[in-house]
């Protein structure tokens, strides 16, 4: 009984450290977050511009989009403009 006992004091130290982990990735991905950017109206624009062309022309596009404190990516085609 005295083995069993000290084999799981032995290894506490360990689960502390594991959850510690977890702790601290969340913490880091909380920190690389950024703010929402603000656009001006003349950017605005210039954007609703490209994409207008961007469908008429078929063309694909980048959009790059903020979602949760990160800046997504994709390239695609615009089928609809709502």
């Amino acid at each position: 009984m005295l083995n069993d006992e000290r084999g799981i004091i032995k290894w506490r130290p360990f689960d502390s450290v594991i959850s510690g982990n977890k702790v601290v990735k969340e913490l880091l991905k909380e920190r690389s977050k950024i703010k929402r950017p603000i656009l001006s109206e003349e950017q605005e624009n210039n954007l609703e511009q490209k994409l207008v062309i961007a469908f008429y022309t078929n063309s694909e596009v980048k959009v790059a989009y903020f979602n949760n404190g990160k800046i997504n990516n994709f390239q695609d085609q615009i089928k609809k403009i709502d």
